[in-house]
């Protein structure tokens, strides 16, 4: 079975898992014009769902012999927005994320909950100010409003009760969940941001949650409600953002996504008050890669053998149509 390993990203931990696999030829390529013709001949593909553009599915288009594709993201816009050959199969990572994201939120939460950014500014100063601690708070009976309750939601929500937090959950379907105290409707997120005194973000990216969290929705929130967004940053709408930060609306916020990537150094948020930005690396660490080596080894074993195969977002179809789904 011949597989294409499109791109850098993850190829040190994930490759030499797929070529482990009995039957399993592997290529390396960087560049999708530059391999052609091996994309050609592939059985599989596996690449980051950013690394899918228009180049990529015009190559792909050719490949007659291809059944598969594996993303090493959890986000699949691109490959909606393009399209892929009819008959072919799209995995994505699954859970493999899942962990880390939720864990690097945690940190951004108990960052702007602690002041430590403060405590940070001090240190550069040799100052020993106490005084931060009257701007302290806690999490212990606070509402957590998830907006996205997917796999990586749920992690979220898991580690925020371990610290005595409600949890509203907002998804495209409400259903019951074990994690969740109160269950909304994507429809109703005006009402649920209402009672938030922290706000996550974790919906996938579509046109329908460009600027989902917009100067309206902002205003929903209670004053002094925290923001965390780790989903993508065409989400929030930037300027909106800012604005409700100065005026102290918006309490604090994370972000570990912006528009455009790498975010610009005259861009007006990172000028912006009690905000924390990290440069969308919410998901690193050994663990991941770990993960996503597990679940593609395995779907590559599957697929060699004609079993189902995990994660699927996009089953083989006679023609492409692009997927309607928003909040998960």
């Amino acid at each position: 079975m011949n597989i294409v390993f499109l791109g850098k990203f993850g190829r040190d931990a994930v490759g030499p898992a797929i070529a482990a696999v009995p039957g399993a030829v592997l290529t390396y390529a960087d560049d999708v014009k530059q391999h052609a013709a091996a994309f050609r001949q592939a059985e599989g593909v596996v690449l980051a769902g950013p690394a899918y553009s228009a180049d990529v599915a015009e190559v792909l288009a050719g490949a007659r012999k291809l059944r598969w594709i594996q993303t090493l993201s959890a986000g699949y816009e691109n490959l909606q927005r393009f399209g892929v050959p009819p008959g072919v199969t799209v995995t994505n990572a699954g859970d493999a994320w899942s962990v880390s994201v939720a864990e690097h939120v945690m940190a951004l939460l108990l960052a702007l909950t602690k002041r430590l950014p403060e405590a940070v500014r001090q240190k550069e100063r040799r100052a020993w100010e106490r005084q931060l601690m009257s701007y302290m708070g806690s999490l212990q009976d606070r509402t957590m409003v998830v907006v996205g309750f997917g796999s990586i939601g749920k992690e979220i929500a898991l580690r925020a009760r371990a610290f005595g937090m409600k949890i509203v959950a907002v998804m495209r379907t409400p259903k019951p969940s074990e994690l969740a105290d109160d269950v909304y409707a994507s429809s109703e997120l005006p009402a649920a941001l209402r009672l938030a005194d922290v706000a996550v973000i974790a919906v996938p990216a579509h046109p329908d949650t460009v600027n989902l969290i917009n100067a309206q929705t902002l205003r929903e929130c209670r004053r002094g409600c925290l923001l965390i967004n780790v989903a993508r940053g065409e989400v929030i709408d930037q300027d909106a953002l800012v604005d409700a930060l100065r005026t102290g609306h918006i309490g604090g916020a994370g972000i570990d996504v912006a528009v455009p990537e790498p975010l610009p150094e005259a861009n007006p948020l990172w000028r912006a008050p009690n905000l924390i930005i990290t440069p969308h690396v919410a998901g690193g660490g050994e663990l991941v890669m770990t993960k996503l080596a597990e679940l593609i080894a395995d779907n590559a074993t599957r697929q060699s053998k004609g079993q189902p195969l995990r994660c699927i977002v996009i089953p083989p179809q006679p023609h492409f149509k692009p997927a309607l789904s928003t909040l998960q």
